[in-house]
């Protein structure tokens, strides 16, 4: 304050009367702001610690469960509730612990350190939220609907090409993962490497699908499926994508 004092113009006698610790905010005291980094860094190494805890158990469920895509419906429905639970208690918190402080120069600077101190549990609960969502995709990609069915007719001809379309699609679907993800755990190497290997091993999961569905399926063929769906009733996939048997 004394500083921009003198560069306004104000004499020294005038400043001297201003009270130590004039334009001085406190957000925390010494104690306090120690409990809350310590606070702060326990949560960041639980959370992502809890985190790929749970994806470990969850890939192990669906690979012993005698249903798999049930079970991994079931999963991305548990991450998402989980991941709106921990937004829901974040802010809940923030808001019962800035009560607790009672600050008598106001509460927005603190509830804005809470914020930036809590922002990688919201990153974690955000790309939670985004993998529940799409595990429940997928499952439903894979599922016995004709919706499904004609959503694995369209991609069968480009997973025709063997190991190649298989990585390529993979890395496809990782990259639109980054591109909308929140931040937070995937930033981490090891864990978007694990993130990759889990997208490659769900397209590979789609191909085998599509070439025991649509063994001869084409861009061309599809086109033609496409266009005879239109009948009532008719369901242009149950043929697997082979040569029509009409009259």
């Amino acid at each position: 304050v004394r500083a921009l004092g003198r560069r306004i113009g104000f004499s020294e006698d005038v400043l001297s009367q201003l009270p130590e610790g004039a334009g001085v905010v406190t957000l925390f005291e010494s104690d306090e702001l120690e409990l809350v980094q310590d606070a702060a860094q326990a949560v960041k190494v639980l959370s992502a610690f809890l985190f790929g805890l749970v994806v470990v158990l969850y890939a192990l469920a669906v690979y012993v469960s005698g249903d798999r895509r049930r079970t991994l419906r079931d999963c991305g429905i548990g991450l998402s509730v989980v991941a709106l639970l921990v937004l829901a208690l974040r802010a809940i918190g923030i808001d019962t612990l800035v009560d607790l402080l009672d600050r008598a120069d106001g509460d927005e600077p603190a509830t804005s350190i809470l914020h930036v101190g809590s922002t990688l549990l919201r990153q974690i609960a955000l790309t939670e939220l985004l993998v529940g969502v799409a595990l429940i995709l997928f499952a439903f990609l894979v599922g016995p609907s004709r919706l499904a069915r004609g959503l694995r007719a369209f991609v069968a001809p480009a997973l025709r090409h063997g190991v190649a379309s298989t990585v390529i699609g993979g890395l496809l679907v990782f990259a639109v993962l980054l591109w909308i993800k929140p931040g937070g755990p995937i930033d981490g190497w090891i864990i978007a490497l694990g993130f990759a290997a889990l997208c490659v091993a769900g397209v590979a999961w789609v191909q085998r699908m599509t070439t025991a569905e649509f063994p001869h399926m084409t861009w061309a063929r599809f086109r033609e499926l496409a266009t005879a769906s239109v009948r009532p009733g008719s369901d242009p996939t149950a043929n697997g994508g082979g040569p029509s048997t009409d009259g």
